[in-house]
């Protein structure tokens, strides 16, 4: 009886590391001998038991009771593990029901005896050697099974096996030699070809990967046995950073391993530009958390570091630094970025915000005076020493310093110690650097009398109408400081007459010329004197003069232009020798008219 016992053949199937192979109960396929054969018919099928290993099954018919002198039998089978360049790397041997290939079922139906053999993936791999092994893990190697079949004369083999190889007798592990063996009907020499050169489905899988235009290069691709550890990688051109792998599955991670599974799987990397994310820190204090973000892609715009305008009392900006608390900037606040030091600070950087102390320049002002105050340069954060005054003012005393140059009190004295701040505060500079603060002298002014000389009839003088009263009421005394000083002597000024004696005026007895002398002293020791004439004029006699005289008549629109010159007679003014251009008479008429 012709009793094919077994083919074997390997292929090893490839599986991502985290595919999970569904848990199901072994189908009756593959425990049962006639159902096996039916649905596979002399091929072998891997099927996977956990992640790492598997059984390969394949099944058996013959006829039953078939009466012939000549016969074969399987005996066992020899694995050639073989490179994929078709080397041979090693020759494994495995007795038909020995150690390692077991019989699962044997049945018979219709006339024939049917039988399923296993033999597990982990056997297989534990009698692999280095070689062998290393070539499989890296997806170099195939296997390929060619059954042990001895000729069976009389009932007895003529040859048998173990698991080490041939022990007695021919086995035959090639088609030609089992042909050659015996003189086999066409049928039977067809049928012994599906016993050699066999592959297993399902042991091997294909993983294939594939890259988009911002992807190098990508490593691990190949034809892996069911189980085996795979390190896959792609490396991303410059200007590119890694996004994903995507296909039949999807990792994150450009260097990954995976765990081949029992189906052929396909991967491509995918990139994108690569793009780095700028935190700015505004870093006006230790405590200051205030950040605004910018991203910036390679070879694409924007190229330039954004500024926010960012504001410190008593500061101003300078670029940016990689360090908090660097005293001096690495980039300027607007600063243009080249692509080299984008991929140098990928795929994030901080920037920090540096300050500098603000300068200013406090300019003094003589405020009406004259001479000249050097300036001082100076910053913020400083104190400064006020100058004496350097300045002179004829009409005035030195009282201090203010930024108001209207000002009557002074903020500052000199000499005084005062900080800058408060100066950049008080003039709204806080944020402005090299701004200019003036201080203006603040003059105490001399008072001023505002006085003219006093026509009064020797009548009134002789009468003794002619007092210190009333010619004070001629008179004003202003100070810009004190404002209207009232006649006398006060607590802090004083408005006086030093001259004045009335027995000058009650003891005349013709026309006289009078010389008043008015003194004004305000709050700040300043003093004013201002010297005036009074003309007595004896009434009586310009009135005998008018009764043989002619009469005159004078307006004062026709009198004098309003800067004090006289009107000129084509506009109807006084005649060019008129009396009243006279001294005398002018003043009276100053008098009258004011």
């Amino acid at each position: 009886m012709r009793k094919l016992k077994s083919i074997f053949i390997c292929v090893i199937l490839v599986v991502l590391v985290t595919l999970i192979f569904p848990k199901k109960t072994i189908a009756a396929e593959y425990t049962d001998a006639y159902t096996f054969y039916e649905t596979y018919a002399d091929a072998m099928k891997f099927i996977p038991s956990t992640v790492t290993d598997g059984n390969i099954y394949y099944a058996t018919k013959g006829k039953k009771g078939y009466n012939v002198s000549t016969l074969y039998s399987t005996v066992g089978w020899k694995l050639s593990v073989k490179h994929t360049n078709g080397a041979i790397l090693q020759t494994i041997y495995f007795k038909l029901g020995g150690n390692y290939m077991k019989t699962i079922n044997v049945k018979e139906k219709n006339g024939y005896e049917y039988s399923l053999y296993s033999v597990s993936l982990s056997s297989i791999k534990s009698r692999m050697d280095q070689t062998s092994k290393k070539a499989l893990d890296a997806g170099n190697c195939t296997f390929v099974f060619d059954a042990g079949i001895a000729v069976k004369k009389g009932g007895k083999l003529q040859g048998a096996m173990s698991d080490n190889g041939v022990v007695s007798g021919t086995v035959y592990f090639t088609y030609n030699g089992i042909v050659k063996s015996a003189p086999w009907t066409t049928a039977t020499r067809t049928a012994l070809q599906a016993y050699y050169n066999r592959s297993v489905i399902g042991v091997f899988s294909t993983l294939t990967l594939s890259k988009d235009e911002g992807i190098a290069s990508v490593s691990g691709g190949g034809t892996y046995c069911y189980g085996t550890e795979v390190v896959i990688e792609a490396v991303p051109k410059k200007g590119y950073t890694f996004a994903s792998w995507s296909g039949s599955a999807n990792y994150s991670t450009s260097r990954t391993t995976l765990r081949i599974g029992s189906s052929d799987i396909s991967l491509t990397a995918n990139s994108k530009l690569s793009s780095l994310l700028v935190t700015y820190f505004r870093n006006t204090s230790t405590s200051d958390t205030k950040t605004e973000t910018q991203t910036f892609y390679y070879g694409n715009h924007p190229k330039n570091f954004k500024d926010f305008a960012w504001t410190k009392e008593g500061y101003y900006q300078v670029g940016w630094s990689l360090n908090r608390n660097a005293p001096k900037s690495d980039y300027a606040i607007t600063n243009n970025i080249s692509d080299t030091w984008l991929l140098n600070h990928l795929p994030k950087v901080n920037l920090y915000a540096v300050w500098n102390v603000n300068e200013y320049d406090i300019i003094f002002d003589a405020n009406g005076g004259g001479g000249v105050t050097d300036n001082i340069n100076t910053n913020y954060a400083s104190q400064i020493t006020l100058p004496q005054n350097s300045f002179f003012y004829e009409d005035g005393t030195f009282l201090g310093w203010s930024t108001n140059p209207l000002g009557t009190n002074p903020e500052y004295q000199a000499n005084q110690i005062i900080s800058v701040k408060e100066l950049a505060e008080q003039m709204r500079v806080v944020n402005s650097n090299h701004a200019t603060i003036t201080l203006y002298a603040i003059w105490d002014n001399v008072p001023a009398i505002a006085v003219s000389d006093i026509y009064v009839s020797l009548q009134e003088a002789k009468a003794g109408t002619i007092t210190e009263t009333k010619l004070a009421s001629y008179a004003k005394a202003m100070d810009r400081e004190d404002g209207i000083i009232a006649y006398g002597i006060h607590d802090k000024n004083s408005f006086l007459i030093e001259n004045y004696e009335t027995e000058a005026f009650t003891t005349l007895e013709t026309e006289a010329q009078i010389k008043i002398l008015f003194s004004v002293k305000d709050s700040s020791e300043n003093l004013c004197k201002k010297e005036i004439t009074v003309f007595v004029v004896d009434d009586d006699l310009y009135k005998e003069k008018e009764k043989i005289g002619k009469v005159r008549f004078i307006s004062e629109k026709y009198y004098k232009e309003e800067n004090g010159t006289f009107i000129s007679e084509i506009k109807g003014g006084l005649m060019k020798d008129s009396i009243w251009k006279t001294d005398a008479y002018q003043a009276i008429l100053d008098k009258l008219f004011r």
